[in-house]
């Protein structure tokens, strides 16, 4: 049995715009973009958390690909949200089954992209609090 996910709610800030899940690490001031399956994964890990075999399989249900092509992406995807600190182990007492988000069984499976930017890393980690201390503002996380 595979270990099973959550998101990162403590350090991370995300939003799905128009199919798109743009997150922020608060911690490191990085943000990232993905797309297609990436965006039905992070559903599923935002609301009731999943293994990667639960992923799998509820994504062969909706794409005409090998089962082994589905779970080398998925994998792939969960260890670069692992890495970049933006999922975390957590337990599945009280998971819900799968979303009804998943895209239709007409499509083949592309293994999602996690795109990481770090051009705003400054701005994304510079204190909101316009309170001025003696290191004055703004004042930047170390």
């Amino acid at each position: 049995m595979s270990e099973f996910y959550r998101v990162n709610a403590e350090d991370i800030m995300h939003e799905t715009i128009d199919g798109e899940v743009v997150i922020v690490n608060l911690d490191s001031g990085a943000y990232y973009a993905f797309d297609g399956s990436g965006e039905y994964i992070w559903d599923r890990l935002s609301h009731t958390g999943a293994s990667a075999e639960q992923l799998v399989a509820e994504l062969e249900l909706h794409f005409n690909s090998p089962v082994a092509e589905i779970a080398a992406g998925v994998n792939n995807f969960l260890a670069q949200l692992r890495d970049e600190s933006l999922i975390e182990p957590g337990d599945n007492t009280g998971a819900a089954a799968a979303s009804s988000a998943a895209p239709a069984a007409t499509s083949e499976f592309e293994a999602p992209q996690l795109n990481k930017y770090t051009d705003m890393e400054a701005l994304l980690l510079a204190d909101p609090i316009h309170e001025v201390e003696p290191e004055g503002w703004p004042h930047v996380k170390s």
